[in-house]
């Protein structure tokens, strides 16, 4: 869907391979996320990553999805609220690189990286950061995913949640 943006995304990863950072996969999971998606897959060999992507289609346990997952890159345009890709990554230790949509900063502030809207330069340099930090900068690595998962666990568990709204609905 236009809105997840990932043309944009295609585009990021393709400049990626051109500076010699190709040794990734791309895991995409949704609704017609196959093979059978034509114009996904024109997209995705226009921009010379077909080797480089694994096509899920539509799942249900998402989270062994973020268990084999070391980034979590959200791209999407609108249409976003409360984005539950951001907050499932980082409940699952897997720290997000997200553009400025919805809810993306309030999720992931001062925890993740926040980008503005398509502003590839940024997110370029923090991906191959996170990249190069897998092959050498463990402490970064671990520290963001510590921060992600205590993040979501502090701010966003159900009780907590159930505590905030009952704290809106009592006045």
């Amino acid at each position: 869907h236009p809105q997840k943006n990932h043309i944009f995304l295609f585009k990021l990863l393709n400049k990626l391979k051109k500076r010699k950072i190709n040794n990734w996969k791309l895991v995409l999971a949704g609704r017609n996320i196959n093979t059978k998606n034509i114009s996904l897959l024109n997209l995705i060999k226009k921009y010379q990553i077909f080797d480089n992507c694994i096509l899920l289609d539509e799942r249900k346990r998402l989270n062994k999805i973020y268990n084999i997952c070391d980034i979590t890159v959200c791209t999407s345009l609108y249409g976003e609220g409360f984005q539950n890709v951001i907050a499932e990554s980082m409940l699952s230790k897997v720290p997000v690189v997200s553009l400025d949509i919805g809810d993306a900063e309030y999720i992931l502030d001062k925890v993740e990286d926040v980008i503005p809207i398509n502003d590839e330069n940024k997110m370029i340099e923090l991906i191959a950061k996170y990249y190069n930090s897998f092959f050498g900068h463990k402490e970064f690595i671990n520290h963001k995913r510590f921060l992600s998962r205590n993040k979501v666990i502090s701010n966003f568990s159900i009780e907590n949640m159930i505590s905030k709204y009952e704290k809106v609905w009592s006045k």
